[in-house]
């Protein structure tokens, strides 16, 4: 009974900093979608902090759901917990994964702009990634330094 205490106590816990990065994961995806760089960078330091206690949380909790999983004996109270924090985990992957894809466009923009740039450095040619022997063929242009 002491044990099952203490795992509902770990698993609580381990769902509410679940919670947690759930919410601060939409408020990322807010920032991004509003390129707020400063509520970005706030909010991935505390995703850091939060990681990390979660990822001792869970260490201490998984040995002891597994044993309770493998011997099919998990009790009630603990089934139901158990579930909420694989749903809460389920949404923060993802939410994750959506964030993944915004900050992935946004990086396609940033290419795209930066070989417009090129471009327009080139006189107005696209610049050429191979050349005719067939390897890559990369010419430094410094986009601040005109004289090319």
């Amino acid at each position: 009974m002491q044990d099952n205490r203490i795992l509902r106590q770990s698993l609580e816990q381990e769902l509410a900093l679940l919670e947690e990065l759930n919410g601060l994961s939409l408020i990322k995806k807010d920032a991004l979608l509003k390129d707020d760089v400063e509520t970005l960078e706030t909010v991935v330091r505390k995703e850091e902090m939060l990681s990390a206690k979660l990822k001792t949380v869970s260490d201490e909790c998984l040995p002891q759901v597994q044993f309770f999983l493998k011997e099919k004996k998990l009790p009630v109270e603990l089934t139901e917990i158990v579930a909420k924090v694989r749903k809460s985990a389920f949404r923060f992957r993802i939410n994750n994964e959506l964030n993944q894809g915004l900050i992935q466009d946004s990086m396609a923009m940033v290419q795209f702009t930066l070989n417009s740039f090129r471009s327009i450095l080139n006189g107005g040619i696209a610049p050429s990634l191979y050349g005719s022997s067939g390897r890559v063929h990369q010419k430094s242009i410094h986009l601040l330094d005109v004289k090319g």
